[in-house]
């Protein structure tokens, strides 16, 4: 880009109009005064302009100290008597001593790029400015230019690059195609990864929309803290420069956690570990594992390792999880019985669409489940605890899950709606049965969540889950209610059967805020509701089939690191358990710490 230069006009003195607006008012006649704005303009169009590094002089007078400070290379402005942040800047055809893209330095400590030029004669006024100015816009498109901060365009392609109750002109520059991307900032993340996410919004014909939502997602991306983007000429009129510098977030995550989610039959209270590395070797792969404990069991509850497969964030993700656990409510402690569980997952996930708004998403899943129980009084060893389990007490499952999931989020709401076909098969050294429930069936759940920003600070939660089935299933692919998850007043799991329906409502408002802790306690009134039944060809009998309830829960948020939440449910419905725990009285608590967030 050609370098010219910007200094005060000799003798002239600033005039502001009723708009606050500023121009020149020189000792020249009018026609001297046209003659040596067609000059410049001539000039103008041979030199490409921007603003450029000077020797620390004032550049404006009346008690003004407007000037380029060489050290830094910023443009400095200070507000005038009278006149909001304004100054007129005329052209001169040096070529030394780059300024572009340096910040410029308001009173108010905003900062914004300065990659924009001013003429001589043309008066702007800069009231406020935020952000990173782009100017860019797609010729054959009549829409503002791709902006951040205060960057606008008109329709003959004349980007004003400064626009704030005023206007400041820049030359025309028709951008029809991205000749290379330039990627800064970036440590351990493969640039390939954020350049292959753009390489697709840059094709040719360039679309101002399909970029900008490039760069929306790229900026949601959980390994990116942030980016910015500039544009430089390319080597040829109609051709760019894109230039992202990008600033990586934190990989490694540690969170610590406890509750009383878990069975009462292997220890309600649990504790958890959660370790994960969104970026282990550098091209955007996830590794996550976590170990959760009761008084009862110890599970290595996930370890799974994620490799991105293209562009437009397909993935591949291997699990494996596997757990002991022993029974500890009277009187069956006595029997020393114990369960241990492994499975294997295999997931592909593929996005169809992705925008800032929208994102539809298809996955496949293979899995294989393994139990077995043994009993510990008088050696028995192998024991059948399931029905359809063998002699051996071993039940294996060999199962298809089929995954739809479509979001739609805005700055008022989120709606999530998943749908997911389970299709049990008898391969792979999977349980099969002549007369009672095994690996061989079909189910599909569907989930719906929406989220609605009432008011600042106020949310409102919805929430439902359906399971249909035609034939009955074993217990672990049924649909359990009662919980802090289900519905809450109950212990957890309380009823179980093969198809069930649930649904919760929650409003979320402040009550207390702590600013001093980044923390505002939320108070939640809840109402939920649950139901199950059995398929036609079950031998189940269910009593009570139906839950409601009401109640409270609290929320503690603490900056980024530490959270708290106890639920308060008040059962509607009476269904005796015989136990004494928090959770069969109705109490839920959560507590969370991330210790380097």
């Amino acid at each position: 880009m050609q370098i010219a230069r910007y200094s005060a006009v000799k003798g002239a003195k600033l005039k502001a109009n009723n708009r606050g607006e500023i121009s020149i008012v020189s000792s020249l006649s009018k026609v001297k005064f046209c003659f040596m704005l067609l000059f410049w303009s001539v000039v103008f169009s041979i030199c490409p302009v921007s603003l450029v590094k000077a020797q620390l002089t004032p550049e404006r007078s009346l008690g003004t100290k407007n000037s380029i400070d060489p050290a830094s290379a910023q443009l400095l402005i200070e507000e005038t008597k009278g006149v909001k942040i304004a100054d007129v800047f005329s052209l001169h055809a040096a070529r030394s001593g780059m300024f572009s893209r340096k910040d410029i330095v308001l009173p108010s400590a905003d900062k914004v790029r300065a990659s924009a030029s001013y003429f001589i004669g043309k008066s702007f006024q800069i009231e406020r400015l935020d952000g990173n100015l782009l100017s860019f816009y797609y010729p054959t498109v009549k829409k503002p230019a791709m902006k951040s901060g205060e960057a606008t365009a008109d329709e003959r392609g004349v980007t004003n690059a400064l626009r704030a109750n005023g206007s400041a002109i820049t030359p025309t520059y028709i951008l029809r195609e991205i000749e290379a991307i330039e990627i800064t900032g970036l440590g351990r993340l493969s640039s390939s990864y954020v350049r292959s996410r753009l390489e697709a919004a840059t094709t040719a014909p360039l679309e101002q929309k399909r970029l900008l939502d490039a760069l929306q997602m790229l900026q949601r991306d959980p390994l990116i803290e942030s980016l910015s983007v500039e544009w430089a000429k390319g080597s040829s009129p109609g051709l760019g420069i894109l230039k992202v510098d990008v600033l990586e977030a934190d990989a490694f995550s540690v969170q610590l956690s406890s509750d009383n989610r878990r069975s009462p039959s292997v220890g309600s209270i649990r504790s958890q570990i959660q370790l994960s590395h969104k970026n282990f070797l550098g091209f955007g792969d996830r590794l996550d594992m976590s170990y959760v404990g009761t008084i009862g069991s110890n599970s290595l509850n996930n370890l799974s390792y994620t490799i991105p497969l293209n562009r437009r964030n397909g993935t591949l993700t291997f699990s494996h999880a596997r757990s002991a656990s022993r029974i500890i409510t009277e009187p069956l402690d006595l029997l020393d019985i114990e369960l241990k569980d492994s499975q294997y997952q295999l997931t592909y996930r593929q996005p169809l669409l992705q925008t800032p708004t929208e994102e539809l998403t298809l996955g496949l899943t293979v899995s294989r489940h393994q139990l077995q129980t043994t009993m510990g009084w008088n050696d028995i060893g192998p024991f059948r605890l399931y029905e359809e389990a063998n002699d051996q007490g071993e039940l294996t499952l060999s199962i298809l899950r089929f995954l739809t999931q479509y979001t739609q989020r805005s700055n008022q709401h989120i709606l999530t709606l998943s749908s997911n076909f389970s299709l049990g098969i008898g391969a792979f050294g999977a349980t099969v049965n002549d007369d009672t429930p095994d690996s061989r069936f079909l189910s599909w759940q569907g989930q719906a969540n929406y989220l609605r920003l009432l008011a600042p600070d106020i949310i409102l939660l919805l929430n439902s889950d359906l399971q249909l089935s035609n034939q009955a299933l074993l217990s672990q692919e049924k649909f359990s209610v009662g919980g802090q998850l289900s519905v809450r007043g109950y212990r957890q799991g309380i009823l179980q059967a093969d198809n069930g329906f649930f649904a919760s409502a929650e409003l979320r408002f402040p009550i207390l805020s702590i600013p001093e802790w980044q923390t505002k306690l939320q108070l939640a009134p809840f109402f939920d509701f649950g139901t199950v039944w059995s398929s036609s060809n079950s031998q189940q009998n269910i009593d009570t089939s139906t839950l409601f309830s009401v109640g409270l829960s609290f929320l503690l948020p603490v900056g980024n690191n530490f959270s708290a939440r106890i639920d308060w449910g008040i059962p509607l419905v009476d269904l005796e358990t015989g136990g004494n725990t928090l959770q069969e009285n109705g109490i839920y608590f959560t507590i969370q710490y991330r210790p380097f967030n």
